[in-house]
């Protein structure tokens, strides 16, 4: 698991990283994330087939100019592990742009394939390594809002996709206005 949050925050790092140096325009200014308890009920997904482990976890961090919440559930099926993570953080803007920065990209090797695709209208990110058989799914909700789904043990990105299609995307907008 903590291997797949290191990766969650490289993901979040390069699609800042984009941002930066797409030279768009300046962000606008950070907004205060909602509290994380307003986010748990976004991991609490009904899954048929799959567990929850525990129940979700979150916190909130408020120390400027870095601030955040998140929210996390886990998931097994037997092998198969499924963790869904929904972060509002002060550099949503950046990674929002950094996501507009990767729009229509597709890209597939022998080890792994990422493109980008929408769900429930939001511009997302879909990444699966072959090998491992592992994947991630990073949607840009709003342009504040970072969900992220990771899949251990998956045969390709589809049950991330159901997943995210079971979230309540446009009622987690709603809570950044």
């Amino acid at each position: 698991m903590q291997r797949m949050m290191v990766r969650s925050l490289m993901v979040l790092s390069a699609i800042l990283v984009f941002g930066v140096v797409s030279g768009r325009s300046q962000a606008p200014a950070p907004k205060e994330p909602v509290n994380f308890k307003q986010l748990l009920p976004f991991v609490k997904i009904d899954l048929p087939g799959w567990e929850m482990v525990g129940e979700p976890e979150g916190r909130t961090v408020k120390s400027a100019p870095m601030m955040m919440s998140q929210a996390k559930a886990e998931y097994k099926s037997g092998d198969k592990s499924l963790i869904v993570t929904v972060i509002d953080s002060s550099f949503g803007p950046m990674a929002a742009m950094g996501m507009g920065f990767m729009h229509k990209i597709e890209i597939e090797s022998t080890e792994e394939s990422t493109k980008t695709i929408e769900v429930q209208g939001f511009q997302a990110v879909e990444n699966y390594k072959y090998k491992d058989k592992e994947g991630q799914l990073t949607i840009m909700v709003d342009n504040r809002f970072i969900v992220t789904l990771e899949g251990q043990g998956i045969d390709d990105t589809q049950v991330l996709k159901d997943t995210a299609e079971k979230m309540e995307l446009k009622k987690l907008a709603g809570l950044g206005q």
